[in-house]
């Protein structure tokens, strides 16, 4: 397989299979991966994030992992809070729109996980 580099301007270095990046970039999971990414950014405090696009049994599956601050997710969806976990429901129906789901986890104090999965056939070009 051929690879390529990505490097955004956070510092974050990745190498993924053009199997997966060809994948990926034709879906709304790269919403997902860019709202999560800025989602760590904006709120997190992380000094540390990793990220993992693996493909496997025919399935694309993304993960975003920090170590940040963490928040308490019910409260964040709650109403009261509707304007600020817009972007993690968003992401949810993003990712289910295209085929796929999102789990997020996270513990206050401890950082956050969010996980999505595509089936690899079910990633369809979307705007």
């Amino acid at each position: 397989m051929i690879s390529g580099s990505w490097r955004p301007s956070t510092g974050f270095v990745g190498n993924f299979k053009r199997s997966i990046r060809e994948s990926v970039s034709r879906s709304r999971s790269t919403y997902v991966l860019q709202e999560g990414l800025n989602n760590v950014a904006k709120h997190s405090e992380a000094d540390l994030v990793r990220l993992s696009l693996n493909k496997t049994n025919k399935k694309i599956e993304m993960a975003i992992e920090d170590n940040g601050l963490g928040f308490d997710l019910d409260e964040v969806l709650s109403v009261e809070n509707s304007r600020r976990g817009l972007g993690l429901a968003s992401m949810k129906e993003r990712a289910e729109l295209s085929g796929g789901s999102l789990d997020i986890q996270s513990v206050k104090g401890t950082g956050s996980t969010i996980r999505a999965s595509w089936p690899d056939k079910g990633i369809q070009s979307t705007s």
